[in-house]
């Protein structure tokens, strides 16, 4: 959400994007949103932006890595030391690369014009 309250979103049809108020639409119960452009409607979720997505992915992505990496970190925690063959095993995973991606939050950029839908009253 952005600073003004506002929430970004993207047509999936003719991918113009705009904001809405997601305070407002929640509090009318709205069950879809209409593109303020082309008119297209359909549910809240099919009008994330490509950014959004992008995001999302990379989020999940570094959960699961990172859950991945205190999972081997918990397995070989165990083989540390010596061993009664005299072999000396010692696991260090401080070092490998996992590809986590640190990703700054999607953003709408851009003038956008204050808009209210004559049909619904809904702001945009």
């Amino acid at each position: 959400m952005g600073e003004t309250g506002m929430l970004g979103r993207e047509c999936p049809r003719c991918r113009s994007q705009f904001k809405i108020d997601l305070e407002r639409y929640e509090e009318r119960g709205f069950m879809n949103l209409r593109c303020p452009y082309c008119k297209f409607i359909s549910e809240l979720d099919s009008f994330t932006t490509g950014e959004q997505r992008g995001y999302l992915y990379s989020v999940t992505r570094n959960f699961a890595l990172s859950t991945m990496e205190d999972l081997l970190e918990d397995a070989f925690s165990g083989l540390s030391g010596s061993s009664s063959d005299g072999i000396d095993i010692e696991v260090d995973a401080d070092d490998v690369y996992f590809g986590r991606v640190e990703t700054e939050p999607p953003r709408i950029s851009g003038d956008l014009v204050d808009d209210v839908c004559e049909e619904c009253g809904f702001s945009f």
